[in-house]
């Protein structure tokens, strides 16, 4: 049982599934069982993840070095990976900024790249 969070790092889907296949195969190998959060997780990130994880970190890497793109929305924005420029400014409505449309076909065009 976790006490206190020493670290909080956003991760992409493409990366948690990496981490429970990983952790799926220890158990097996161990031959401990799988909890049903565990293979309820895995399902989940196996349905909706939408790169493989050394996509997905690079992706994230690149929408790093943008300014207007903070680590949450990185990792939104590689799980999501919209395909519309309504999606994107969908993403960013919480933000206390506004995107021009300039910004929106740059953040794009780096998604593009990695579809």
């Amino acid at each position: 049982m976790v006490k206190e969070v020493l670290k909080d790092n956003p991760i992409t889907i493409s990366e948690v599934s990496e981490i429970l296949t990983n952790e799926i195969t220890q158990r097996k190998e161990d031959e401990k069982r799988i909890g049903y959060a565990q293979r309820r997780s895995f399902d989940h990130v196996q349905k909706f993840s939408k790169t493989n994880p050394e996509q997905a970190k690079k992706l994230r890497k690149e929408l790093l070095e943008h300014e207007k793109v903070t680590p949450e929305l990185a990792v939104k924005l590689t799980d999501l990976m919209p395909k519309e420029k309504k999606q994107i400014r969908a993403i960013y409505a919480k933000e206390r900024f506004a995107l021009d449309t300039e910004v929106i076909e740059q953040i794009q065009e780096i998604i593009n790249k990695y579809r």
